[in-house]
């Protein structure tokens, strides 16, 4: 009994507590944790999380949310462009929706009157030179003959720029696809080159990457444009690209007739260039990524259907006109 009485006495509390109470381990040190430090643990708390924990295990699985959702789209439709391209005559495979007109005279007086400006300058920026027979200039005075040489040279460049970018054509083709797809229609813009008796150059790209400037500064007489219907439109394309659209378009007239109306017509038109070369008069602008500006004459051109093809195939070009865009449209030719 001694020796059962001193190894009860050797074990830990706790351990004496168990065997003399007959109850669980972990009840046990529980209720010595009570008692010796009531304030370390807070009995409601573990009560209520026990509680919560056991209903959150034998409640039943919440059910799963569905997000409300709109049905799968079906496939994509083709673009807008895509749609118009392709119901503006599509039985053919080449439809002309522009021509410019005739602009030989343009060229020719740009380039006369642009050079004039720049060698006018040259001849006049000489006065600065000081040479031995001729009393010292003063330098106010050579500062004004520099700077009115300067401006008059940059006047001369922005007219030899004018003719630059001219867009002689513009039509829809229709360019075969591989792989047995379907083919695809584009625009195809032929421009005119910088001398004469060359070939204009050739750039295909699809309507979306086509900008039109719808704003036109007109100065002078009103737009004369001539509008071939759609169902000429095989006509329209067949004489231009065989050589036969211009004669179609002038009558014939004699000798005398036609050095008459060049008469009569020379100070009109020398009007009508000198705005073209200095306002860029009646001109539209189109914007091609990435290629840049070109643009289009609307005097005595000829288009499909007074242009409105041409108008639904291109996106507007937004850009607010302003002083610099004007300058700057100016020297971009």
């Amino acid at each position: 009994m001694a020796a059962t009485l001193r190894g009860l006495l050797r074990l830990p509390p706790i351990l004496r507590s168990q065997v003399v109470l007959r109850e669980p381990l972990v009840q046990c040190r529980l209720q010595a944790t009570l008692r010796h430090s009531p304030s370390s643990i807070s009995t409601r708390a573990f009560g209520n999380t026990s509680a919560r924990l056991a209903r959150q295990e034998n409640s039943p699985p919440l059910p799963r949310v569905v997000k409300p959702g709109l049905a799968k789209a079906p496939l994509a439709t083709p673009r807008f462009h895509e749609r118009v391209i392709d119901t503006i005559a599509p039985a053919l495979d080449r439809v002309l929706l522009y021509v410019s007109p005739n602009h030989g005279a343009f060229f020719f007086a740009s380039y006369m009157v642009g050079i004039g400006f720049m060698v006018g300058s040259f001849m006049y920026a000489r006065l600065l030179k000081d040479e031995p027979d001729r009393p010292k200039q003063h330098w106010v005075t050579k500062y004004a003959v520099g700077a009115t040489a300067f401006f008059m040279v940059i006047f001369g460049t922005a007219i030899v720029l004018a003719p630059s970018k001219m867009i002689k054509s513009i039509s829809i083709i229709t360019v075969p696809s591989t792989a047995g797809a379907a083919p695809t229609r584009k625009l195809q813009f032929e421009i005119k080159r910088q001398l004469p008796f060359l070939k204009p150059d050739l750039l295909e790209t699809d309507p979306s990457n086509v900008e039109f400037d719808r704003s036109v500064t007109s100065l002078g007489s009103k737009l004369n444009i001539l509008s071939v219907s759609r169902s000429e439109a095989r006509a329209f394309t067949d004489s231009y690209f065989s050589g036969t659209l211009r004669t179609m378009q002038q009558p014939q007239r004699g000798l005398l007739s036609r050095l008459n109306g060049a008469l009569v017509n020379t100070w009109p038109a020398m009007k009508r260039e000198t705005r073209r070369m200095c306002l860029r008069d009646q001109m539209a602008y189109i914007r091609i990524h990435p290629n840049g500006n070109f643009k289009i004459d609307l005097q005595n051109c000829t288009m499909l259907d007074g242009g409105r093809p041409l108008t639904r195939l291109t996106e507007v070009d937004d850009v607010r006109p302003s002083l610099r865009s004007f300058v700057k449209g100016i020297f971009r030719g």
